[in-house]
């Protein structure tokens, strides 16, 4: 079963967690995964904010128009570098609910807004019953558009199982570099367990094409 659908406007922030300020217990990453690190041994994460368009199976009815936040932490398998999805965060419910059942997604309810603006900003607001993400970006115009990175293996716990998610991704026909302005997130540092250091700059995709699929099976989580 393969998912595919158009993210009208994603963006993906990159972000450093310090391990001695961090909850060991919040980044237990199951084997065969492993923690990355970067040069000064802080492990990586990313946050990644969408509106997604028509998300469906194939090109049958129905489709889906949602918005989502999705929290990962850096990983490696097999020496190569992967996802390891912490929390996903979605605004409507029969989503959320396939979300949990297929993907397996540790799902959140929340009320999500992501505005871009007539001066180049884009705002995004996302709350929960229990945390919040806020933040402002300025997209920064260039001559050539960032170069797009495949996309990376994709992991998710549930219970004492981990699973594959399926991903694929068709790089957006426009791609800008964005300027962090401001960002408030108690969400991320609860998902995380600690207090996280954002990169300075952003990235947003206009039109990237998403494809996912079913949870697989890939063992007991630590074995």
């Amino acid at each position: 079963m393969e998912l595919v659908g158009t993210e009208s406007v994603s963006v993906e922030l990159s972000a450093r967690l310090d391990l001695a300020a961090t909850d060991a217990m919040a980044l237990r990453v199951p084997a065969p995964l492993v923690l990355e690190r970067d040069g000064a041994g802080r492990a990586s994460a990313s946050v990644l904010a969408l509106e997604m368009s028509g998300l469906g199976l194939g090109r049958l009815p129905p489709r889906f128009d949602y918005k989502e936040v999705l929290y990962r932490l850096g990983v490696a398998v097999d020496g190569a570098p992967a996802w390891l999805a912490l929390r996903c965060d979605i605004d409507r419910p029969l989503v959320r609910s396939f979300a949990r059942a297929i993907i397996r997604y540790p799902v959140c309810s929340a009320t999500l807004t992501i505005d871009e603006h007539a001066d180049r900003t884009i705002t995004l607001l996302a709350h929960t019953d229990r945390d919040h993400l806020s933040m402002t970006l300025a997209l920064v115009e260039g001559q050539d558009a960032p170069e797009a990175s495949p996309p990376r293996r994709t992991f998710v716990v549930d219970g004492p199982t981990l699973f594959e998610i399926p991903w694929g991704e068709r790089p957006a026909p426009r791609r800008h570099h964005a300027d962090v302005v401001a960002i408030d997130g108690a969400s991320t540092d609860a998902v995380f367990g600690g207090s996280v250091t954002f990169e300075p700059r952003a990235l947003v995709h206009h039109g990237r094409g998403h494809r996912c699929g079913a949870a697989r099976r890939r063992g007991a989580a630590g074995a």
